[in-house]
């Protein structure tokens, strides 16, 4: 029995000895605490932050302002043609200074009320017009401009009064035009003017479409004109021409050439002239030929004495008209022989 408690005692004191040799710790009672969750990594990469698009998104350029010449005209009249006509209005100024002369338009008399309509090639919305006078200015007293649907708005107007100042440029600013012209007409009161209130060319200036997309529209097609037969040995003529002729020297009637024209019914308007010649010639119109034959007179006529142009109006005009060109002291001499028809 002893030998047995000894043996137990000894063996303690061995394993006490040896749990403070070796620095050993004997195991604590287990504990109920739960370990910590263990989250398994993504294998999705995390997106990167999307880009934000810039908001100031810059504005488009604007469209320059177009500077156009004319490039069509008419006239309620004209002094002759082609010198002082419409069509001398077209295109930049080439009017030498201030002068009565014929590249610029005048109308056929110094002491009414009349206009001049210019067309341009390419529409805009109108910000400025420019119109160049070569004489006797400023008796503008109305400037329309005329749209694509062919309407006319005033974009000016005035009592008209005599400037000291010529040659001189009437600049007239636009504003709340907001549809595309083409043409502008300026209309003259010299009914108090001491001269002829002559306009040498006229400038538009606007934004045009930056599309393209707007065009004049086209005109409707007219059935062709088909002139009928002439009476007698009168040259036939066509109409809107400008021609040379000339007349013989002698007597009365051999004096006098005779010229035939037609021109299209319910015309508004025809002018019959002569021009560039250097001894008296009268001109006589009238639809009957037998009258001019045998009584040197017409319906219409103009016989101003000297060498100075002669011309005469119809309105309105339609159907076929005789013209004669008379050497009043029966000299020869080459004339320019024009017409001019306004439907």
């Amino acid at each position: 029995m002893k030998t047995r408690l000894l043996i137990l005692s000894i063996s303690m004191l061995l394993s006490l000895s040896l749990a403070a040799c070796t620095g050993l710790v004997l195991p604590s009672a287990p504990t109920n605490t739960t370990p910590p969750e263990v989250i398994p990594p993504s294998n999705t990469p995390e997106a990167p932050a999307t880009a934000v698009p810039p908001t100031n998104t810059p504005e488009p350029t604007p469209v320059p302002a177009l500077r156009q010449w004319a490039s069509g005209a008419r006239a309620s009249s004209e002094y002759s043609n082609p010198d002082w006509s419409a069509i001398q209005a077209t295109g930049a100024p080439d009017t030498a200074g201030c002068a009565d002369l014929y590249t610029a338009w005048a109308s056929q008399t110094s002491y009414g009320v009349d206009w001049i309509e210019l067309t341009y090639p390419t529409p805009v919305i109108p910000t400025e017009i420019n119109i160049y006078e070569s004489y006797t200015p400023d008796y503008v007293t109305l400037v329309e401009v005329l749209d694509i649907q062919g309407n006319y708005w005033p974009v000016y107007n005035a009592t008209g009064a005599a400037l000291t100042d010529c040659p001189y440029v009437l600049t007239i600013p636009v504003a709340n035009i907001s549809t595309y012209v083409y043409g502008v007409r300026v209309t003259v009161d010299q009914t108090n003017a001491s001269y002829w209130n002559e306009i040498d060319a006229v400038e538009l200036v606007g934004i045009p479409d930056p599309t393209g997309q707007t065009i004049i529209p086209p005109t409707a097609t007219a059935i062709p004109f088909v002139a009928g037969e002439c009476e007698g040995d009168a040259i036939p003529i066509d109409m809107n021409t400008t021609l040379q002729f000339e007349v013989q020297s002698g007597n009365y009637p051999d004096t006098c050439e005779f010229y035939c024209l037609w021109v299209p019914e319910n015309g508004n308007q025809l002018e019959i002239g002569i021009s560039n010649f250097d001894v008296d010639l009268d001109l006589y119109v009238d639809t009957n030929i037998s009258v001019l034959a045998f009584e040197d007179h017409g319906a219409w006529e103009s016989n101003a004495y000297g060498d100075g142009d002669e011309s005469v109006w119809i309105s309105p005009a339609g159907g076929r008209y005789y013209i004669q060109v008379c050497s009043y002291e029966g000299l020869y001499s080459p004339f320019t022989l024009y017409n001019v028809f306004t439907p």
